[in-house]
């Protein structure tokens, strides 16, 4: 409270006045994000915590000033999903009289960046047919860096990270039997971590060792035929010699084969060379 008196100086009268003066406290605010790295689709809070009851004043992305009282409790927030890369900057905090003036004014100009991250991806290729004992290749492709989840057989969870490039294989050696590679999801190596749920499978497919054993030992006389019979892997395809020659004899899907020698006049031994698969 300051006083002041007036006093006439010849008659000694004098008066007294007052008046108040008021000091407000400067306000003050800070500004925070749930989080500064989202995957997209996720939501991120801004909050301001400040003076109670005082009015803050921010922007998202440069765009037109938006104002926000804080409550009893010095608090206000709002939530958002972005879609892309944000900022929030905060420029001020004014605290007000009872009819909305402004009586004092706290500068900050401060930011928050709050990037957002697209869903990786993945995909997976390598689907082949090999005989038994055959190699084979197995490839990832998606984005760089990330962590490809996968089983085999239908087996437990397995990971593979990609390059830089956003590749990576597995060589499988010596396979006797089929099997199956499936993608499960892949995921960022580094938070946010965002994983995206995957589908699709590379199959390699095995072919058992071919089979096929030749039948028709037998007697004859000069100037008969003989039956040579044959038997293994169905619908393959068996070679055999006569000697000067090789012939070929087609299993069917029972794996059976016959064939008819020519009139014969002297020994002959049909020796047995190799068994393939058509294609």
């Amino acid at each position: 409270i300051v006083y002041a008196k007036v006093k006439n100086n010849t008659t000694g009268c004098f008066s007294i006045t007052s008046f108040n003066l008021v000091v407000n406290p400067i306000p003050e605010a800070t500004m925070s994000a749930s989080s500064t790295s989202l995957c997209i689709g996720e939501s991120v809070t801004i909050s301001f915590n400040g003076s109670a009851n005082s009015r803050v004043g921010y922007t998202i992305n440069g765009g037109t000033t938006q104002l926000a009282i804080l409550d009893s409790t010095g608090t206000f927030s709002f939530s958002q999903t972005p879609t892309s890369n944000t900022v929030y900057q905060f420029l001020d905090v004014k605290s007000l009289d009872s009819s909305n003036n402004v009586i004092c004014t706290n500068v900050y100009n401060t930011s928050i960046n709050v990037s957002v991250l697209p869903l990786p991806t993945a995909s997976i290729s390598g689907t082949t047919t090999i005989c038994s004992g055959s190699n084979a290749t197995i490839t990832f492709n998606g984005t760089p860096n990330a962590i490809v989840t996968f089983t085999i057989n239908s087996g437990s969870n397995q990971i593979i990270t990609l390059d830089s490039s956003g590749n990576a294989s597995i060589i499988l050696t010596s396979l006797s039997a089929t099997v199956t590679y499936t993608l499960v999801n892949v995921s960022y190596p580094t938070a946010p971590n965002c994983t995206t749920t995957l589908s699709g499978s590379a199959i390699i497919t095995v072919i058992p060792t071919l089979t096929a054993s030749i039948s028709g030992t037998t007697s004859i006389c000069s100037g008969s035929s003989a039956t040579i019979g044959f038997s293994g892997t169905p619908n393959t395809i068996v070679t055999f010699n006569d000697g000067s020659s090789n012939i070929v004899a087609n299993l069917d899907a029972l794996g059976n084969a016959t064939y008819t020698t020519p009139a014969l006049t002297s020994n002959i031994t049909y020796t047995l060379v190799s068994v393939a698969m058509a294609g």
